[in-house]
């Protein structure tokens, strides 16, 4: 498993970047909206991945930070919830603002997340 990439912002688009290795190796990372305005291409960054296996593709989701990463892990251990759908929640809503909801049970931020990938 890929835990984690270190390289240059090599492209970037609306859902993912093209991190590109020392080794010249290039990662299509899926990164929340957020942290992609956050790169800009030509210089350096680290991003805690998961890789997601599927039997048509394996994919890569990215976080600039630990907080972002852990609540994916979270969500990805809730029946139902794969990673396309971490991803849509973490792209909708910042980590603080979900467990706020989550803990006093607004609903009305809730039901506005995405419930499919």
């Amino acid at each position: 498993m890929i835990g984690s990439i270190k390289g240059k912002v090599a492209y970037l688009a609306n859902e993912y970047c093209l991190l590109e290795t020392n080794s010249g190796v290039g990662y299509r990372v899926f990164m929340p909206a957020a942290h992609l305005g956050q790169l800009a291409v030509g210089t350096d960054a680290k991003v805690h991945t998961y890789m997601a296996v599927r039997e048509d593709a394996i994919l890569l989701f990215g976080f600039l930070n630990q907080e972002y990463y852990n609540l994916f892990l979270l969500l990805l251990g809730v029946s139902g919830v794969g990673p396309n759908v971490a991803f849509g929640i973490l792209s909708a809503v910042k980590p603080d603002d979900f467990y706020l909801a989550v803990q006093s049970s607004d609903m009305k931020v809730i039901t506005k997340l995405p419930v499919y990938g």
